[in-house]
């Protein structure tokens, strides 16, 4: 395990390892704490770690990937088989409503999922 703090990652004195990448990416300045502890790979950071089946809190390759689906009238049933984030999902959702996107939207439109739906009228 291991702890980085917020004066290190604001001035970028951290190494350049997937690990950290993560944690930058992750790190806000106004809402993150003041130092992020990262356990080591398949570790909790609980006393009791029975009462979980995975946590999706560790930055390691096992606990970021979740699925996610899109269902809805006229969406086929398919398969993206590429990298996405939760960050994609409003841009996808609103592609298919023909909206704008939410103002600070930084995702991109699965377009896999597009092809797949009959647009909404």
């Amino acid at each position: 395990a291991f702890a980085v703090t917020r004066t290190d990652l604001l001035a970028g004195r951290v190494t350049d390892h997937p690990v950290m990448n993560k944690l930058q990416r992750a790190f806000h300045p106004t809402r993150s704490g003041n130092v992020l502890i990262v356990q080591d790979p398949f570790w909790y950071l609980y006393p009791n770690p029975d009462e979980f089946a995975a946590m999706h809190g560790s930055p390691y390759t096992y606990d970021t990937y979740v699925p996610i689906m899109f269902a809805g009238p006229g969406i086929s049933q398919g398969t993206v088989s590429r990298l996405v984030g939760p960050e994609d999902m409003a841009s996808t959702v609103t592609s298919y409503l023909g909206i704008d996107p939410p103002s600070g939207s930084v995702g991109e439109p699965l377009v896999e999922v597009l092809e797949m739906a009959t647009p909404v009228n």
